[in-house]
């Protein structure tokens, strides 16, 4: 999780910090197993969670992640791909992904990306007519002639990246398709779960329709349900008033004894 200043900016609502720590929450949310580590990062690396399935203690963390609590500023990949390699080899997996979110993409050098150890996705959250950065006095951030920064998605560097290295990167659209491609076994869960509670409702519906036995019998009996049950079902129409008579109405009560000539 990038935790640069510019991660403040508003140009994604209500900002790029705020819309990073909703999509740390719903993918944490949305798995049922695994292990999940999080590092946070501005010209330095450092990890909050080590690796562990206590997903309520990483959720909570996350409200007092802010750009102050840092003690530089920057963008230091490399040393966030430093630290992920150490978490990994610490606890010995197998394998891992790291989900990088970030925001403009500026001043990172491709090179930086490269490891061996697991695959690498970055989620650039910001858009290409950026916003200002907010600072801690309550106007924005300026540079040395006094002008206000805007803080832009940089496609040039996305560009490099993509052509340099084997990262999936995304610029920020709609939460659940970024994840889909950044994290495709992550969603693959996702599908599987859904598939398993859809089977269960199906295999289990039979147990609803009984509920529904009475207030059909009731309409029925009101004659509302007469051509409706007479079109699903293949009942020959001489058979149509071959019930019980309490089921009938006075009008099918009527044509009954009328077709069996009891006038």
């Amino acid at each position: 999780l990038d935790l640069s200043q510019s991660m403040l900016a508003e140009d994604v609502k209500p900002n790029r910090l705020s819309r990073a720590k909703f999509i740390i929450d719903d993918i944490l949310n949305g798995q049922e197993t695994g292990q999940f580590a999080l590092i946070t990062f501005a010209k330095e690396a450092f990890v909050v969670t080590p690796f562990s399935n206590d997903k309520a203690t990483l959720i909570h963390q996350l409200s007092a992640l802010t750009p102050n609590i840092m003690p530089a500023q920057g963008t230091n990949f490399a040393d966030v791909i430093g630290k992920a390699e150490q978490l990994h080899r610490n606890n010995e997996l197998d394998k891992s992904h790291l989900l990088i979110l970030t925001d403009t993409l500026e001043n990172v050098n491709a090179d930086d990306l490269n490891t061996q150890l697991f695959d690498v996705s970055i989620l650039a959250i910001s858009q290409l007519d950026g916003a200002p950065i907010p600072n801690s006095q309550g106007s924005f951030v300026k540079d040395y002639q006094g002008n206000i920064v805007i803080s832009q998605y940089n496609k040039t560097v996305a560009t490099i990246i993509g052509s340099k290295t084997h990262v999936r990167l995304r610029q920020l659209k709609s939460s659940d398709t970024d994840l889909a491609y950044l994290l495709p076994k992550y969603q693959a869960s996702l599908d599987k779960e859904g598939e398993r509670e859809s089977e269960i409702w199906l295999d289990q519906g039979h147990y609803f329709a009984w509920l529904l036995l009475p207030y059909f019998l009731f309409w029925f009996r009101k004659g509302l349900f007469y051509g409706l049950v007479f079109f699903i079902l293949p009942v020959p129409q001489a058979d149509a008033f071959d019930l019980p008579t309490w089921l009938l109405n006075d009008n099918q009560k009527a044509l009954t004894a009328f077709n069996k000539k009891d006038y």
